[in-house]
């Protein structure tokens, strides 16, 4: 009897295993109803596949011509799907009437993205933006655990080329190019490159950013999360600021613990207002409550050829030091100064000395 029962414990165990391991196994589809090589809307057939994949799967994609069409928002729906693309980067294109963002990870976590190329297609898509749904934006991520490597997010018509959200995260080795339209151009309005709404102890680090027309690189609030080694540049769009370590609406402009170091910033005379912002202005009115609390450390990074290479106020708290400003040209919008270094309001924190004074309230302006 004792050995019926240890058989029978030994195989509901093995059973168990097994589904264990079916469970957690990785599906992979190559999924065949979307070809990057028609002129055909591949976004129905993509959302299928993902769905049909569950969590843990593998979405395998090729570069085609002339690439994925997109005319309604790709949404990855589980936990721990990769979606990763040939060596010559799966690439999508978003069609004239593109309703949302092109491509959506929205509360859920373990996301990989891989050799992928999103392009906003924003000549052909003149006021399409919409920024109740996403439309005239590339991507959208908020998700915790989320890898972002070797993908591109370029000619988004508005807003972003990219929003992000979340902790533990890794964005890497990226571009982001060429988003919006420059400050004042009749045909579009501005957009960040990168909008990190939130990171918390995550990194991000050897990106390239070039003539997005906001801020090339936003990041609102953080904690103990690392930005290095990302290279900004405008040698040919006008842009509004290189890097901002910034506040947004619930984030307090708390960046305690973060580090914002050796990043490059070069402009060409005129094509950039701002290499390093640290704080929210100047481009909004404040009240106290929007003061960036806690800058963390912003330090060995390297600005050359902005109007301002380095600008901070209404600060309260962090370490600013050891940045290398080179060569300020041109006048920064909308205050028509040009300095190397400012400073204005800083109730509490350290940075270096050397600084020309200047608030930048109430020298504001609407950018959107």
């Amino acid at each position: 009897m004792s050995h019926k029962r240890n058989m029978h414990i030994r195989v509901t165990m093995l059973v168990l295993v097994m589904l264990a391991a079916l469970s957690s196994r990785s599906f992979a589809t190559t999924c065949t109803a979307a070809n990057p090589n028609d002129n055909n809307p591949d976004d129905q057939a993509l959302n299928t596949c993902l769905t049909n994949l569950g969590p843990g799967g593998v979405l395998n994609l090729v570069h085609g011509n002339p690439g994925y069409i997109l005319t309604h928002t790709v949404n990855v729906p589980w936990d721990g799907i990769s979606i990763v693309g040939d060596g010559l980067l799966a690439n999508f294109i978003a069609r004239s009437d593109m309703v949302g963002y092109m491509l959506s990870v929205q509360y859920v976590d373990n996301i990989t993205l891989q050799n992928l190329w999103f392009d906003g297609n924003k000549s052909a898509r003149v006021g399409t933006c919409n920024s109740a749904n996403g439309t005239g934006k590339n991507l959208v991520i908020i998700s915790d655990s989320f890898v972002m490597d070797s993908v591109g997010s370029v000619s988004a018509v508005c807003g972003s080329g990219a929003e992000v959200q979340g902790s533990g995260f890794r964005i890497s080795n990226n571009w982001f190019l060429q988003n919006g339209y420059p400050f004042g151009s009749p045909t579009g309005p501005v957009a960040d490159g990168l909008t990190v709404w939130s990171c918390g102890s995550g990194s991000i680090y050897s990106n390239t950013f070039r003539d997005n027309t906001d801020v090339d690189l936003i990041v609102g609030g953080s904690s103990y999360c690392q930005i290095y080694n990302n290279t900004i540049t405008h040698y040919n769009i006008r842009g509004i600021a290189g890097l901002n370590v910034g506040w947004f609406a619930g984030l307090n402009g708390d960046h305690t613990g973060s580090g914002f170091h050796h990043n490059a910033i070069d402009s060409s005379y005129n094509l950039l207002a701002y290499g390093i912002v640290v704080s929210n202005r100047p481009w909004h009115q404040y009240t106290t409550s929007q003061q960036v609390q806690n800058a963390g450390s912003v330090y060995s990074n390297q600005s050359t050829g902005a109007a301002v290479n380095l600008a901070v106020d209404w600060i309260t708290g962090g370490t600013i030091t050891g940045n290398t400003l080179s060569t300020p040209q041109g006048t920064a919008w909308p205050c028509n100064n040009s300095a190397n270094y400012t400073a204005g309001e800083v109730f509490g924190g350290s940075i270096d000395p050397g600084y020309s004074p200047y608030k930048y309230n109430p020298c504001s302006a609407s950018f959107w």
